[in-house]
């Protein structure tokens, strides 16, 4: 069916704000959730100023059944923009105060720094300073880092029952499902700050829903943890040594000290409170990474310097960038050039939500400029 409408400039703004945010897959993905939102709205609110609404998955679960990621969202009206999901904080006292929405999954409540013993990282092929062909880098799919830090927080929480190791498929289901549900309620944030797409905060989240199934695989393969029929795990967070298998028999997984370290920092926007505009990692989170990454993950800390020289000598467009990585880092590797870019723009990616690189944009045309952050990670090894 085709329905033509009237829509004011503002209107037009804000739905292509919602529609390139990430959470949606097109236009007529905003205005079907819109429209279901305000029938859902139009039929449960009535005088009141909200209502409780329970995923269709969780009717007739108890929340023990149910686990931490299936949490109860309320609706507020009035205060917040209609359709935002919040939750219910109730005090001991039987008093209340409304927060935007974040799967419990993913929040700090009962974690603690020592719950649970570290994991080991994975082994390394690359030695310090070696120089890594762009093959072998990070895939460039693994191109956001609050999903990561998403992951490992839930990972921890996780853990605190399974101490041992949680196993992988059923932590990597877990996991995607929240995501899905974490990705809605960013989605809505993006659409109320109005970012751009660069700055969108749900950008790489799955959908939920029998229409997100695909996206959910996806999230949980690249920012969870995928195994091949060797056996061997690939993944962001494996990439980045944020987690590794246990030796139990069955395949299941723990967090790193370093992963531990990231899911217990605070952050700007799963630690938040209200609809402001947030960063995507707080500073604590960039430089424990940055120093990880410096002394622990010689792929992509040769990566980081490689962008960053090729900027450094006028290299400092997507176009021109790619070029100076095939001519400097793979000038044997046969490579095509949407394997290259793929590559170089999730390591573009990955630093600019590290704080390392901003994107400048004139029109259509974008290019890179190399923040003090930068200059300070390159200059570490040489002190």
């Amino acid at each position: 069916m085709i329905i033509c409408f009237e829509c004011q400039p503002g209107t037009k703004k804000l739905l292509d704000q919602l529609a390139s945010s990430g959470g949606y897959a097109d236009y007529a993905d905003v205005i079907a959730a819109a429209v279901a939102n305000q029938a859902l709205l139009h039929s449960k609110v009535g005088s009141q100023r909200s209502f409780v609404i329970t995923a269709p998955e969780s009717v007739g679960e108890s929340q023990h059944e149910r686990g931490p990621s299936a949490v109860p969202a309320v609706v507020q009206v009035g205060g917040l923009t209609p359709g935002v999901a919040a939750a219910r904080e109730s005090g001991a006292t039987g008093g209340s105060k409304s927060r935007l929405l974040i799967p419990e999954l993913f929040t700090l409540d009962g974690l603690s720094e020592t719950v649970v013993p570290p994991v080991d990282p994975p082994d390394d092929v690359w030695g310090a300073g070696q120089e890594v062909p762009i093959s072998r880098w990070l895939f460039g799919q693994y191109n956001k880092l609050l999903p990561a830090k998403a992951s490992c927080r839930a990972i921890a929480r996780l853990l605190t029952a399974e101490p041992e190791g949680v196993a992988l498929a059923a932590a990597s289901s877990k996991i995607a499902d929240a995501a899905a549900l974490l990705g809605g309620y960013l989605s809505v944030l993006d659409g109320i700050n109005g970012v751009i797409r660069d700055e969108a905060l749900a950008t790489a989240f799955p959908k939920s829903g029998e229409g997100g199934d695909k996206s959910r695989l996806r999230f949980a393969s690249q920012f969870v943890a995928w195994t091949n029929s060797h056996g061997q795990l690939s993944g962001l967070l494996m990439g980045l040594k944020l987690i590794n298998r246990t030796k139990h028999k069955e395949l299941r997984i723990k967090l790193t000290n370093v992963g531990w370290q990231l899911a217990l920092l605070r952050s700007p926007v799963l630690d938040a409170e209200g609809v402001r505009k947030a960063r995507k990692l707080s500073d604590e989170e960039c430089l424990l990474l940055l120093e990880h990454i410096s002394s622990a993950v010689p792929a992509e800390d040769f990566a980081y310097r490689a962008v960053l020289n090729g900027i450094e000598e006028g290299a400092n467009t997507p176009e021109s960038l790619d070029a100076f990585l095939t001519r400097t880092v793979s000038p044997g590797e046969e490579l095509t050039k949407e394997f290259i870019a793929t590559q170089r723009s999730g390591v573009v990616s990955r630093m600019v939500d590290l704080g390392m690189i901003t994107r400048v944009r004139e029109g259509v045309r974008v290019s890179y400029a190399v923040s003090q952050r930068a200059h300070d990670y390159v200059m570490q090894r040489s002190q």
